[in-house]
């Protein structure tokens, strides 16, 4: 078991230096999952150890139901890195609104929802 767990950490550390090769950079990780993000692109990568029957059927969702409020995101793809198999999303960039438009914003709806 230790050993599976360190060669799992020696396979992530590889491709996090791969993805920086192309310009990715790791953004957070997770017990099941990373994110990688690059400047250049109008989404961020989602990549899974395994595959995620939860977030999977989220995807369906979205893909069946079309909604200008669900986020941009692909199907998954099935991706192979030094004889490991990952599932990879790409999933459209969101952004901070600053504080001070979201606290007008909020106002506004505030005074529009006692209407």
């Amino acid at each position: 078991m230790a050993f599976s767990s360190f060669k799992g950490e020696l396979s992530r550390v590889a491709f996090e230096e791969h993805m920086e090769k192309l310009g990715w950079i790791e953004l957070d990780f997770g017990s099941f999952a990373s994110v990688y993000g690059n400047k250049s692109k109008p989404y961020i990568l989602k990549k899974l150890n395994d595959p995620d029957i939860g977030y999977e059927a989220y995807v369906r969702l979205i893909h069946r139901h079309p909604n200008k409020h669900f986020p941009i995101i692909s199907d998954m793809k099935k991706l192979r890195f030094n004889g490991n198999n990952y599932y990879v999303y790409l999933i459209e960039k969101l952004y901070k609104i600053p504080w001070g438009i979201a606290g007008k914003l909020m106002a506004v709806l505030w005074v529009l929802m006692k209407i």
